[in-house]
């Protein structure tokens, strides 16, 4: 498809998206027609408008269509360097669709915001900017950001390097037995997105952003929905939402705490740090508008921790008290 092509189907058809997908099958890659980009509850994903059977081909994104360099830094000045030639860039339509994401991710958030959850798990909030001033340079104007922060939060690792990846990265994050999509890359070929199960008409079809509630939210930005993976001072468990009654459930991956008293001695310092947080700057809230959307963001992960705590600490009670009254009988 040319450039003018493009800027053409920009202004006549519905969406960005639809401009990627055929952008998309124009270089001679695939993506189903049993599959629809929409907004449903305020969210963003891929939906299946019919059954889908396991194994099915959902995309096919050729290398031509795809940013990937087994350097990092070198993908990522790529990708700057394309946002810069605007709708002159070959990879356009794929830009112009990510026109209105705003990851906000925790490593470039005002200090401010930052501070309500620096000291709380996993901590280590400023990797990706440490690792990128020591390996690439410095974050010095706005397209160098936008780069950065659109690969980390949309990029695909593989043993090869990284790939940067058109309508796989429209996928949401989500385990367990949502989790319904596989992934092939044949290196210098191709990257291609299969369902990893039957599919039923109207399920959203979710892609794996890796394990691990806290570094889910260092790195997207977002506290993901159950099942969560929870390690906090060493006790790891998954939050999930099997229970019989409808509610979550606690499974346990290290050993089960010995007392209520010994968990709650062991997550003193994130309770002590979530109870010292004095709230929002209220003057922040007013004059920056990233201030407050990145406190609300910091606000939901500490009611996630408070949450993950409460449903440990009510599974570490239970099964005290029934193994109680199983020794009274």
């Amino acid at each position: 498809m040319s450039r003018a092509a493009v800027v053409l189907a920009c202004c006549l058809l519905a969406s960005a998206e639809e401009v990627l997908v055929a952008w998309i099958r124009e270089g001679g890659g695939f993506v189903s027609e049993f599959q629809v980009m929409e907004e449903r509850g305020g969210v963003r994903g891929i939906f299946a408008t019919t059954e889908i059977a396991e194994g099915a081909l959902l995309a096919r994104i050729p290398w031509s269509h795809l940013f990937a360099d087994e350097n990092m830094c070198e993908a990522i000045g790529r990708l700057r360097h394309e946002i810069q030639l605007g709708n002159a860039s070959h990879y356009f339509p794929y830009i112009a669709s990510m026109a209105a994401y705003e990851p906000s991710m925790p490593f470039l958030w005002h200090p401010s915001a930052l501070d309500a959850v620096a000291r709380l798990p996993p901590r280590d909030w400023t990797r990706h900017s440490r690792w990128y001033l020591e390996s690439c340079g410095p974050i010095d104007d706005a397209v160098t950001r936008r780069a950065l922060e659109l690969y980390l939060a949309r990029s695909a690792g593989n043993p090869r390097g990284f790939l940067f990846c058109p309508v796989y990265d429209h996928y949401n994050h989500r385990n367990g037995k949502w989790h319904n999509t596989r992934v092939e890359v044949l290196w210098g070929e191709a990257m291609s997105v299969y369902a990893s199960r039957r599919v039923a008409q109207g399920e959203e079809l979710f892609n794996s952003y890796g394990e691990g509630t806290a570094a889910i939210f260092r790195d997207y930005a977002f506290v993901e929905q159950v099942p969560q993976v929870w390690d906090l001072q060493g006790h790891e468990f998954v939050l999930a939402d099997e229970g019989t009654d409808g509610d979550l459930v606690v499974e346990w991956r290290t050993k089960r705490p010995s007392s209520l008293e010994d968990f709650d001695h062991a997550l003193a310092p994130v309770t002590l740090e979530l109870d010292a947080f004095g709230g929002p700057d209220p003057r922040l809230l007013e004059t920056e508008i990233r201030y407050a959307r990145e406190i609300r963001l910091a606000l939901g992960y500490q009611q996630a921790i408070r949450q993950a705590i409460h449903h440990a600490r009510r599974d570490i009670l239970v099964f005290f008290l029934q193994q109680a009254a199983r020794d009274d009988l």
